[in-house]
């Protein structure tokens, strides 16, 4: 084992040496005086334990703890602070930094120590234990399982969490949603399995040819998402999206397969088109929709004659299919007269409704 101490009491740091060859615990120890050195000696070297002194000149234990965040290579360090100094409240800050155990000064022997020691070591096998299942939770919550992109939820709250933060932070971002064209043919043609990989180097795609502050997602089936907070007006994220498609639109090399996979796209602006994150994703969706009707758009901005527009199409639907269920549509026969003739020379026929709820 591998123990760094930290203490400026060359006395104490006698006690501790002398306590650990009386307990028997097989170990290597790297002896400081300062937080100075400790984190120097922390930055260098690996450790397994830290007994840490809390009473120190200048810097004192809680600051070591402090600056061990910013060491991004310490992973499995287990802590014992070491003091004079009683009291729940510093009990309670070291914890909430990150110690293990916490042992008082006048009650170290080579007994008390090795059972600090062995407790701090299995709290910490706990504590990583814990979050592990934590971040394999969150894993679960927060990803698409088959791409490994976020998914429809964390996409959701993250916006909302957009419309929420302080407006001086973000002034323009922009929802950008995503299908492939005709995806089920694809999938008919060469199978879920081709499919799914198609789907995830599409994904993998996506996050490589986007910023990182960007948020890409996976909404389900063929359908992806990017929340685009990188660019700094409307225009840019235009420009970006058109460089998205022709990026994402192009020759995928499947199983020694080439499939061509061409996409669309539906676009809102923030705050432009409004911001409310449930409804900036809905006129993105329409924009989508109205990107896909169209025999030339690759990529559709949402204007607010669209929602007039789709909703007028909704209704007429719902109205229709109301109408079939109700038996209100009647067939009709219109004739066709040939005026020089003075006869019908066809008929047209014509689906009728009887009665129609009409709305405004």
């Amino acid at each position: 084992m591998n123990i760094l101490l930290v203490d400026d009491d060359i006395v104490d740091r006698k006690v501790i040496r002398r306590s650990l060859v009386k307990g028997g615990i097989e170990h290597q120890l790297t002896e400081v005086s300062t937080v100075e050195e400790g984190i120097f000696a922390l930055e260098e070297l690996c450790f397994d334990l830290l007994l840490l002194d809390y009473n120190m000149p200048s810097k004192n234990g809680l600051d070591l703890l402090i600056e061990l965040k910013r060491i991004n290579h310490i992973k499995d360090l287990t802590i014992v602070m070491i003091s004079n100094s009683h009291s729940d409240e510093l009990v309670l800050k070291c914890l909430d930094l990150g110690v293990q155990d916490f042992l008082l000064k006048e009650e170290v022997t080579a007994s008390l120590l090795s059972r600090s020691i062995l407790q701090a070591r299995k709290r910490f096998e706990l504590e990583s234990q814990l979050h592990k299942s934590y971040l394999q939770v969150k894993q679960m919550a927060e990803r698409d399982s088959l791409t490994g992109l976020y998914n429809r939820y964390y996409f959701e709250e993250t916006c909302q969490r957009l419309m929420q933060a302080d407006k001086k932070r973000y002034k323009c971002a922009g929802i950008l949603v995503v299908d492939i064209v005709d995806f089920k043919k694809i999938n008919d043609r060469f199978g879920h399995e081709i499919a799914d990989q198609l789907l995830l180097e599409l994904g993998a795609s996506f996050k490589r040819h986007t910023k990182q502050e960007d948020i890409v997602s996976r909404f389900g089936g063929d359908e992806f998402a990017c929340l685009m907070v990188s660019c700094d007006n409307p225009l840019q994220i235009k420009i970006e999206a058109e460089k998205l498609i022709r990026l994402l639109s192009r020759n995928y090399s499947i199983y020694e397969l080439d499939i061509y996979c061409q996409v669309r796209m539906g676009i809102s602006l923030y705050p432009l088109n409004g911001n409310n994150a449930d409804d900036l994703i809905r006129f993105a969706d329409i924009a989508l929709f109205r990107a896909k009707s169209s025999q030339s758009a690759m990529a559709c901005i949402f204007e607010d004659n669209m929602q007039t527009e789709f909703q007028m199409k909704y209704n007429v639907e719902q109205d229709l299919r109301g109408a079939i269920e109700r038996q209100e549509l009647e067939l009709a026969f219109q004739p066709i007269v040939d005026i020089q003739q003075a006869k019908v020379v066809s008929l047209e026929a014509l689906i009728r409704l009887i009665y129609c709820k009409i709305h405004k």
